[in-house]
């Protein structure tokens, strides 16, 4: 399901496919200043089989890395000044490092365990003490509960004998 947002970031998570435009300058929106004022980013959370760092990789990966590849058209650095053909180079081979760094990262954070939960489970039956209380009475509940910690200990002794 496709929805707008608009925020400051600081109440709502990141989730699924997102595009997220923002500004650094705090001038008023014209039709002059709105391309080199405005920037657009695109991130894609998966919640259950992503992290922030898997996020950011892929984004940097699948849209960054090949537009500063292709990029002919760097400002001031746009030769025939001098040396600007090497600090082109350096910036892309330091973006490139980034990268690599964040693939890494990815690829460690990735073989975490992750544990499942079921968040509308929690928030109707045991977010609080009086839900707490009559959940154990409920035989579905607690089927549910011992089906989720048969999986984490399962998950637990796998990398306990790895």
């Amino acid at each position: 399901m496709e929805r707008v947002y608009l925020s400051d970031g600081a109440t709502i998570a990141t989730e699924g496919v997102c595009v997220a435009m923002y500004r650094i300058k705090n001038k008023a929106i014209d039709t002059k200043n709105m391309a080199d004022d405005y920037y657009l980013v695109y991130l894609d959370m998966n919640q259950e089989t992503e992290n922030v760092v898997s996020g950011i990789f892929k984004t940097m990966d699948r849209v960054y890395i090949p537009a500063i590849k292709c990029c002919k058209a760097w400002g001031d650095l746009n030769p025939p000044k001098p040396n600007s053909e090497d600090i082109i180079k350096t910036y892309i081979s330091k973006v490139m490092l980034f990268i690599d760094y964040l693939a890494k990262t990815k690829t460690d954070l990735d073989c975490c365990t992750k544990f499942k939960i079921n968040l509308t489970l929690y928030e109707d039956e045991l977010s609080d003490q009086e839900k707490m209380k009559h959940a154990v009475t409920k035989m579905h509940v607690l089927e549910e509960i011992c089906a989720f910690v048969k999986q984490w200990m399962k998950q637990i002794t796998m990398v306990i004998d790895l």
